[in-house]
């Protein structure tokens, strides 16, 4: 082969496998878009999350919730439950503006991807 070939095949190959890459990890999976500064954030949830039972990992996944805002949904809820654990803390999405650092427009963004 030439060298003019060689340059030619290398980047047949080159963009071959990054086609490959750039299909095969978005098979069977769901995304979710999250519009936030004109940007748009890649989730990916499997189910609705019910802020009732999630542990802290799923509800971090939410669109503006991350790691702390989770674990704070999750303290809301144990000290709502400290004297009766019967007790359903959050039953619709806007009962979630209770917690300290959640507001409305939070609740107004996640409300698509919570079950009650």
């Amino acid at each position: 082969m030439s060298i003019l070939q060689n340059k030619s095949f290398l980047l047949w190959l080159i963009l071959l496998t990054l086609l490959i890459f750039a299909i095969f990890p978005l098979r069977g999976q769901t995304y979710h878009f999250e519009k936030q500064e004109d940007n748009y954030k890649l989730i990916e949830i499997y189910d609705k999350i019910n802020p009732n039972t999630a542990d802290w990992p799923s509800l971090a996944r939410l669109p503006s919730i991350g790691e702390k805002r989770a674990k704070d949904i999750i303290n809301y809820r144990n000290n709502s439950r400290l004297y009766d654990n019967t007790t359903t803390v959050y039953t619709n999405y806007l009962d979630l503006a209770q917690v300290r650092g959640i507001g409305e427009i939070t609740c107004e963004n996640i409300k698509d991807y919570l079950t009650f």
